[in-house]
């Protein structure tokens, strides 16, 4: 996963849990204090240890609330979509089928 798929997912992510509502639509960003608090939760660990910084890339902070200000105002349901497309375009998004026997006891 690059860091831009992690902010779009990470804003995605920060919008369904906050619910910044449309009327809320300004050109003032969420202070980035509170995405540093919600982006460990939202950011797969590969990306976060692939960041040079201690804690966290401030540039891949900035990105996320450049992403978020474009979700302010969906719907919950229309970033859950819009996640779960994201998903499903990484190229570790799959699945396995998996043999089964059922034991008779």
């Amino acid at each position: 996963m690059t860091e831009d798929d992690a902010a779009l997912l990470a804003a995605l992510g920060c919008q369904i849990e906050m619910q910044v509502p449309s009327e809320d639509i300004s050109d003032e960003p969420v202070p980035l204090s509170s995405f540093e608090l919600r982006l460990k939760s939202y950011v797969p660990p590969n990306v976060l240890e692939s960041s040079k910084e201690q804690f966290f890339s401030k540039s891949l902070g900035k990105r996320v609330m450049e992403e978020h200000k474009r979700y302010r105002g969906f719907t919950e349901k229309d970033c859950k979509h819009r996640f779960v497309e994201k998903c499903q375009t990484l190229p570790s998004y799959s699945f396995h089928f998996y043999v089964g026997v059922v034991r008779k006891q």
